[in-house]
């Protein structure tokens, strides 16, 4: 398909009055006023209302490491999506970079023109937890399980390299049978029939990656996908001025995701909201800001 997204002026330019308001020389009483106020860039300018989609091309959705230029058409689509269900402006970056201090550095060096300051961060698994945790709790509101308070510490996950992010062995088998879920985090090893055999009945398991012949699906029932949280908590980050993504905003986040579903809505075939649903970007952002 063609380009996801683009820019548009926020006024039409059709005059000479108007032009010389938004560039030259009325944009120099905006540029004297943020210089003299460096704040003043949140109401002056994009920024307040702007992030960045930044990826260097090594782990995109299900297609593993394709390189930055490959993985722009998923920032373009990721912005997209901020766009459509939250009104924020994001911009993709693809970043020629494997170093992790180089990457940090660079992606320093232009949040100026980002209503987060880095290194606010807030990668796909981090928003992932949020998603996944609304979808357990909304399972056992149904289903008259308990429904933990905060988020669950014993969620095991892999990173690219198959070594567990949350179970400090650093083993899979015994972050498996620990773990209460365990989401099979791409790229790695597929699961093999041990720690599926080995879990305790009461656990569950929950597949968290994207094949790349589907990557995610967002035509059938309970998908987690991460477009049902990244909106609303940026929203609500953006709004509340915060500079990163609080243990207690994505628990929050969750709540919010799964509170979204009514009792009378709650069923089989509705375990977590539709994204289209105009009441979960608000209630999220809200739930986002008083965390």
């Amino acid at each position: 398909m063609a380009p996801r997204i683009e820019i548009s002026p926020t006024v039409k330019i059709d005059d000479a009055e108007t032009l010389s308001r938004v560039y030259t020389p009325g944009v120099a009483n905006d540029c004297r006023a943020i210089a003299e106020d460096p704040a003043a860039a949140w109401r002056l300018t994009v920024r307040g209302n702007s992030v960045a989609v930044v990826s260097d091309g090594s782990a995109v959705l299900g297609l593993g490491d394709i390189g930055p230029r490959a993985a722009l058409p998923v920032l373009e689509g990721k912005a997209a999506l901020y766009k459509r269900f939250a009104g924020i402006d994001a911009w993709p970056l693809c970043l020629d970079v494997r170093d992790v201090p180089e990457m940090i550095r660079c992606i320093s060096a232009v949040a100026a023109g980002f209503g987060l300051p880095a290194p606010a961060r807030s990668p796909c698994s981090t928003v992932m937890a949020s998603c996944t945790q609304a979808g357990r709790t909304s399972r056992a509101r149904r289903d008259g399980w308990p429904s933990t308070p905060s988020p669950d510490r014993r969620i095991a996950s892999w990173d690219k390299s198959w070594t567990t992010r949350t179970c400090s062995s650093g083993s899979a088998r015994p972050a498996c049978s620990a773990s209460r879920t365990w989401p099979g985090w791409q790229p790695g090893p597929s699961c093999s029939r041990w720690p599926i055999r080995t879990r305790r009945s009461t656990r569950r398991s929950r597949a968290a990656t994207w094949p790349w012949w589907r990557l995610a699906r967002s035509d059938q029932p309970n998908q987690i996908n991460n477009v049902l949280a990244f909106p609303g908590i940026f929203r609500g980050l953006l709004d509340g001025g915060a500079a990163d993504l609080a243990v207690a905003a994505q628990c929050a986040a969750a709540h919010a995701i799964a509170d979204t579903v009514s009792e009378d809505e709650l069923d089989a075939e509705h375990i977590v909201p539709d994204v289209f649903d105009e009441n979960l970007v608000p209630a999220v952002a809200q739930a986002v800001m008083n965390a």
